[in-house]
């Protein structure tokens, strides 16, 4: 019993001090999104009219905002992200998603801290292109994801962190119509730093 009362009390003076110092930080991040889903409509000869893209895989560079720990948790919003599509073209977004995640980290002062992380958001759509092929949304679409990930501490000011998406459950509404897609794979990593405001 008196192992346990000691072992319980380093436990937490340990966990105390993390869930007492909550904090915001503004990360910047490189991001590689692998997911894509196109509506194509064609002729009575099978020849492709036009397509619409709901969604695009593209190369980009992003700002957030993280602010925790709270109790275990954390949240995150996207601010910003600029977006090079892979099949052409690009948007800047502000606030790319209506909605955030949450981030769960175990609570210790590791300087490697694993974590898992989901959430689930609302976009209305950015920019076109000059042809039929619009990236253009004709209604809001709704994400569910969920990854894994992990965070170095550089310093009291700075984390590095690596991310991965492994599950997504989108909803596209176009034209009165609306399609579910869902992924079990590696559908987004994104690399950054995170730097503290108030410490």
């Amino acid at each position: 019993m008196k192992k346990l009362t000691v072992l319980l009390f380093a436990i937490l003076v340990t966990v105390i001090p993390i869930f007492a110092s909550p904090s915001l930080r503004i990360g910047a991040k490189l991001i590689n999104d692998y997911s894509g889903f196109y509506i194509t409509c064609f002729d009575t000869t099978g020849k492709e009219l036009f397509r619409v893209i709901c969604d695009d895989s593209y190369w980009g560079c992003g700002i957030e905002a993280k602010y925790g720990p709270l109790f275990i948790f954390c949240l995150r919003l996207d601010l910003a992200e600029l977006r090079i599509f892979k099949a052409e073209g690009g948007a800047f977004v502000l606030f790319p998603i209506l909605g955030g995640d949450i981030i769960c980290e175990p609570p210790f002062k590791w300087r490697v801290l694993p974590y898992v992380w989901g959430g689930g958001q609302i976009t209305t759509y950015w920019g076109g292109q000059e042809t039929l092929d619009t990236r253009f949304l004709y209604g809001p679409e709704y994400h569910v994801r969920f990854g894994i990930g992990a965070r170095y501490t550089l310093s009291s000011r700075i984390d590095l962190f690596g991310e991965i998406q492994l599950f997504s459950e989108d909803t596209y509404r176009v034209n009165g119509g609306h399609w579910i897609v869902g992924s079990i794979a590696v559908d987004k990593i994104q690399l950054g730093a995170r730097f503290a405001l108030d410490k």
